[in-house]
């Protein structure tokens, strides 16, 4: 079992005068004696040392009584900015049982519910358990625990106390302790300087509280919270294990740092008249209600972060303030609170609030210091030029929060300077160095003339805090290397101006160096110390030059060219040789010039930290033969450019990137994962094969460059995930198969080095946008809002049960949306403002297709749907949206129906494929009975299903006597199948005026006078408006009497009402006639007509 981490870090508060420093020891105890325990520790009889715990060495040991046993520490001192506490603590080995080893002198294992608490008293002088070890379970089980002190227990008067609770009385049922160690710790305080919000509960309502907590009975948001300002989140006390716990993905905590707070108080009792009298309160926890507070860890498991005891001071309020640990810095974090041993009381409260998790950004200070830029030979005559820098664990630069150090040298000898040096004895080998505020690196010299009698010596640097070094930590060798300093021997060096520094600056891969660099010859002048040169002006010597690859360690096949007096010559560029020299040399041919200088340029087409080296044999005054030795220091040569060579979809035979924009095809959907393959190249686009290869391996990374497709006002960048670059088969090329972006279109990227900072120099030369890569298009559509009503004419209203086929009543809402592969709005899918248009071939987007099923017979309707909206299809923003837009189901030539099961339906066709979200499609107008899955559905029901009928006009000639009103037989019929009946239930058509006349060509009003013999008949109709209104099927036409006979013809124009035509010329073709057969209206005795004998309806 292990131990379960409740404190998730250090609270922060600054120091009071304490003359500590981090690793100082504030408190240790190892119970080797009962003097150890008498001095330090107040104790009950049942506390003890003993050797009964089956273990080497003593312990305190604590035995079971009559209710709780313990030892408490006397009060120590912790007021630092930090501490860690540390302690052993052993379950007892069951002796009854026959499981302790027979050389062993045990204890018997504790029951379950004789637990082992450990608390501290804090500095509001309450104490708080730490964690309690349950009873039961394993016998002889092991703990440590090792953990940072909460922010209240640093304070002068800490006190420490362990108890063996729930005793039975048994005299050998034994927790036992050891090991007690408490140390003042590195000040942190600028760990949390700068935050940033990641989660925040203020409980204000109960929205809050459902939305982002998942809760059990007894949870209830209110304002029983004497003492706060605002509502906060209360518990109950009711039986059982109950609270809150945050939901799943409501907190995301993967960042490197992050700190945890909140607010909590105990219930404030009434009953004993403790509540102020204007305070609406509640009752406080009674002893064992405690609150645990708990997250959820990254390998799933639950783990303590603090428990409150019930009991205590009414009211109390309590904050708690912590940085995280490791296990909870990721995504899925999880926070519970927790009531436990309620006593059944619902009023027994706990209450929480203001719960923040906030991510840190400040610096937590150097893990380890780096010894840098020094050159593995050095000349006595010069200064040595070395920065001494400060790195966190993962060997980045870190800020060293003002940190003074100790700088000495293994010899003993040797004098510092530079900014921040201190260095009081000359040539002692020690100086301090303090870094400047927010400085991670210093650069200082040492200078070294006395070789201590020898020609050479070899010295190491020690830096030094006083917990913190160069090899503590994550250090490594690097971070810790020596130099040999000899009293002649080659330089390396570059020339700005009037300034000689021993440095090779870094260099770009593939790119002829720039800077005035000479290889330079010295030796110490024996009598004044200073340096002279070795070879004459104008010599030319042939010169053993070398390249070693330090980081990487090993090269990747390419080599250092030196130019020197216009000659190129490639040398021998060979592997880390352990600081013994370059493992092999080549001669070239170099002219020195004054000082013993030659001029060189160098180029190398690979990447990495390397070195050069120099090596002569040479007769020195006094005809003494030394062979001279140099290495320059390690400089960095970077990657001229990361390029994308290479981006292809993720199938098993890739899509390779068209890089088109408004031409067919398209690449990939958008927001879908796509490889990528990015090169780091040289000056010339030559391969580096030696990038990633680094001790600590670059990385890469690649950003949005610019948008390619589609532009204008308002086109969006999206967002572009470059994923996670790992290096492939060959080397110096790189791919991330989890690459994405957002947004439809075309777009480039930008590939650099992932930190932007190759081994401390910085990015790349030039950074290269890439090709196009694209187009990118929806990856669905998603339909939402519809609807499909039915327009009453005559009342203005969306009404109706039914509609005549061809007329153009319904009445089409519906919004749909272009998504990407995550389901968010595509912004560019835009061909109203942003063009996004595809012309080669010059096809639509989005293009919308209706169809139409009655009552799922298989048959689609499609070829007679019409929606008539009032511009072609325009997208904008991803969206296009419709609002009652006229539909209509059309006739065919001859009667059929009537529909009365009429389901419409759409989908979505995109030149690049995209189709209807298939959450939406429910529809297959192309098969009868339930398409069943989705998958095998194609389209989507707008609205519910409709009834359509075939519909006519009628009007009938008319006769009666001239003194009585003559009623006329107009109105509507439709189609039943066998014959035309009247629509009874059609109160909607209309017919406007203009469209009627009577006995004139005029048309008319209502009502409207017509001449009859010497008489006057006045024709009304039902209106609507400037239209005659369908009652039921009627017009209710009717002409009042004349008091005279005569006869008059009553027109009906049809033009503008093909829903309402009927085959009356006999033609076979029931649309085109655009009028009814006049109507004769006759008041007197009917005549017939003079030409026909016998007249009926034909169907």
């Amino acid at each position: 079992m292990c131990l379960r981490r409740y404190i998730t870090a250090l609270l922060l508060l600054a120091a009071t005068g304490l003359q500590a420093a981090p690793g100082d020891i504030l408190f240790q105890e190892q119970f080797n004696n009962t003097a150890d325990l008498t001095a330090d520790w107040t104790t009950d009889s049942e506390a003890r040392v003993n050797a009964v715990t089956g273990n080497p060495t003593p312990s305190l040991s604590i035995e079971a009584g009559n209710g709780a046993r313990s030892a408490t520490s006397r009060p120590i001192d912790t007021q630092v900015p930090s501490a860690s506490l540390s302690f052993w603590v052993r379950r007892g080995f069951d002796t009854q049982g026959g499981n302790c080893p027979s050389n062993q002198t045990c204890s018997e294992y504790p029951e379950g519910g004789e637990n082992f608490q450990v608390q501290y008293l804090n500095s509001s002088n309450n104490w708080i358990t730490l964690i309690t070890y349950t009873g039961g379970g394993t016998s002889g089980e092991i703990f440590t625990y090792d953990e940072p002190l909460p922010a209240d227990g640093l304070h002068a008067a800490f006190r420490l106390r362990f108890t063996h609770v729930g005793g039975n009385q048994g005299g050998w049922d034994l927790w036992h302790a050891d090991d007690v160690l408490i140390t003042e710790t590195i000040d942190i305080a600028a760990t949390c300087s700068t935050t940033s919000t990641i989660f925040y509960e203020a409980f204000n309502n109960n929205g809050d509280l459902n939305s982002d907590w998942n809760t059990d009975n007894g949870v209830r948001i209110n304002s029983i919270t004497f003492g706060a300002a605002s509502p906060s989140v209360s518990i109950d006390g009711r039986s059982g294990l109950h609270g809150i716990t945050s939901k799943s993905n409501r907190i995301d905590a993967n960042v490197a740092a992050a700190r945890l707070g909140f607010w909590v108080r105990r219930g404030f009792d009434t009953q004993n008249n403790g509540c102020p009298t204007n305070q609406n309160c509640s009752e406080d926890t009674d002893d064992n209600e405690n609150l645990v507070v708990e997250y959820l860890n990254n390998a799933n498991s639950w783990q303590p972060i603090i428990t409150y005891e019930g009991g205590g001071t009414k009211g109390e309020i309590l904050n708690y303030s912590a940085l995280l640990p490791g296990d909870a810095l990721y995504s899925g974090l999880r926070l519970r609170f927790l009531h436990t041993g309620g006593s059944g009381s619902t009023w027994d409260l706990w209450h929480i609030d203001d719960v923040l998790v906030e991510q840190c950004t400040g610096s937590a200070g150097p893990d380890h210091y780096s010894i840098n830029n020094l050159a593995t030979t050095a000349v006595s005559c010069e200064a040595i030029n070395l920065t001494i820098e400060a790195h966190d664990a993962s060997h980045n630069l870190t800020d060293a929060l003002s940190a003074t150090v100790t700088l000495t040298t293994s010899t003993g000898r040797g004098t510092w300077s530079g900014t921040g040096i201190s260095d009081a004895t000359p040539n002692d080998g020690t100086a301090t160095l303090t870094f400047s505020s927010g400085a991670d690196s210093m650069n200082v010299q040492l200078s070294h003339p006395d070789l201590g009698g020898n020609t050479s010596e070899t010295i190491n640097i020690n830096v030094s805090d006083g917990s913190i070094t160069e090899i503590s930590g994550n250090a490594i060798a690097l971070d810790d290397p020596s130099t040999v300093i000899s009293d002649s021997g080659f330089r390396f060096i570059e020339v700005a101006g009037a300034t000689t520094t021993a440095t090779i600056p870094s260099q770009v891969a593939g790119v002829l160096s720039s800077q005035n660099l000479f290889i330079e010859a010295i030796r110490t002048d024996l009598d004044t110390g200073s340096c002279t040169g070795v070879y004459p002006a104008g010599t030319t010597v042939n010169v053993d030059l070398a390249a070693e690859c330090k980081n990487p360690q090993n090269c990747a096949g390419l080599q250092v060219a030196i130019t020197n007096n216009g000659n190129t010559t490639s040398i021998a560029t060979s592997n880390d040789n352990s600081g013994t020299g370059a493992a092999a040399y080549t001669g070239v041919n170099l002219l020195f010039a004054s000082d013993s200088r030659a001029a060189f340029s160098l180029r190398y087409r690979d990447v990495g930290n390397i070195s050069l080296h120099a090596r002569d044999t040479v007769n020195l005054p006094g005809n003494v033969s030394d062979t001279l030795t140099g290495e320059s220091n390690g400089f960095v040569v970077k990657p001229y450019t990361l390029m994308m060579i290479l981006a292809e979809s993720n199938d098993a035979t890739p899509i390779n990137n068209p890089g088109t924009t408004t031409a067919l095809p398209g690449f990939l959907p958008a927001a879908a994962s796509f490889r990528v393959v990015v090169e780091s190249q040289d000056a010339d686009g030559n391969r580096t094969p030696n990038y990633g290869n680094e001790t600590i391996p670059e990385t890469v990374s690649a950003s949005f460059g610019s948008l390619i497709f589609p532009v204008g006002p308002g086109a969006a960048n999206g967002t572009f995930s470059s994923g996670t670059f790992t290096a492939t088969a060959t080397p110096g090329q790189f791919e991330s198969t989890t690459a994405s972006w957002t947004e439809a279109g075309t777009f480039t990227l930008i590939a650099d080095i992932g930190d932007s900072n190759y081994l401390g120099a910085g990015g790349v030369a030039s950074p290269a946008e890439s090709g196009n890569i694209g187009r990118f298009y929806p990856a669905d559509f998603a339909l939402s809002g519809e609807a499909l009503d039915q327009w009453c004419e005559a009342s203005g209203t969306k009404t109706g049960s039914f509609s005549y086929l061809s007329q153009p009543n319904l009445r089409l809402t519906y919004t749909l949306t272009a998504r990407n592969r995550s389901g968010n709005p595509v912004l560019n899918y835009d061909n109203t403002d942003l063009n996004y248009l595809i012309t080669s071939p010059d096809v639509p987007i989005g293009a919308i297709n209706y169809h139409a099923e009655n009552a799922d017979n298989g048959i689609n309707l499609n070829a007679r749907v019409t929606v008539s909206p009032s511009a072609p299809i325009a997208w904008d923003n991803g969206v296009y949206r419709l609002t009652d837009v006229p539909g209509q189901l059309n006739r065919i030539a001859a009667p059929d129906g009537p529909f009365t099961e009429t389901q419409f339906s759409l989908d979505v066709t995109d030149p690049d494929g995209a189709v209807l979200d298939i959450a939406n499609r429910n529809q297959n107008p192309d098969t009868s009975g339930d398409c069943l899955t989705p998958a095998n559905c194609t389209s989507a029901a707008l609205g519910n299903p409709q009834v359509f009928r075939f519909g006519r006009t009628v009007i009938e000639d008319a006769s009666g006597p001239e003194s009585a009103p003559l009623p006329v037989i107009f109105g509507t019929e439709y189609w039943d199948g066998t014959n035309f009946i009247t629509t009874t239930n059609d109160s909607c058509s209309t017919l406007a005026f203009s469209e009627i006349t009577y006995a004139t060509n005029n048309p008319i009003a209502n009502p409207q006078p017509v001449a009859v013999g010497s008489g006057t008949s006045n024709g009304s109709l039902n209106a609507a408006g400037s239209a005659a209104a369908v009652t039921s099927g009627t017009f209710g036409l009717i002409f009042s009497a004349p008091n005279d006979t005569g006869q008059f013809p009553v027109s009906v124009n049809l033009t503008n009402y093909p829903w309402l035509r009927f085959d009356w010329n006999q033609d076979g073709d029931y649309n085109n006639d655009t009028a009814l057969p006049d109507a004769t209206i006759n008041f007197g005795a009917y005549r017939g007509h003079d030409r026909v004998i016998y007249w009926r309806e034909r169907f």
